[in-house]
């Protein structure tokens, strides 16, 4: 599947690369291996994706959260974070990041 990725996206990306300087190994990882039926739909082909983090190599808990639209063939990332700094996000919060994913996609 190709991923299509925005500013939004990797701007979200680079600050967690400060606490968890593997993050940008570990998301090239989940590229290769992305498959939404192996993950959690939370709305309108929006899928909850739970992936290794690497710099901390325990528990599922320690894992990063990657919020994922899927259209067509093509993977669009909204959001990543990690369950330690966030435990869930909000409708509200996933709702704002499609409208900024798509505004992007269409200035391109």
């Amino acid at each position: 599947m190709k991923f299509i990725e925005t500013k939004y996206f990797l701007d979200q990306l680079d600050k967690l690369s400060s606490k968890y300087h593997r993050i940008h190994e570990d998301y090239e990882d989940l590229k290769t291996t992305f498959n939404p039926t192996f993950s959690t739909n939370l709305w309108d082909e929006c899928y909850k994706h739970r992936f290794k983090n690497s710099t901390i190599p325990t528990w599922q808990r320690w894992w990063f959260r990657f919020i994922i639209k899927v259209l067509w063939d093509k993977a669009l990332p909204l959001l990543v974070y990690s369950k330690t700094m966030k435990t869930d996000i909000t409708s509200e919060e996933l709702k704002e990041a499609i409208r900024m994913v798509l505004t992007e996609i269409k200035k391109k």
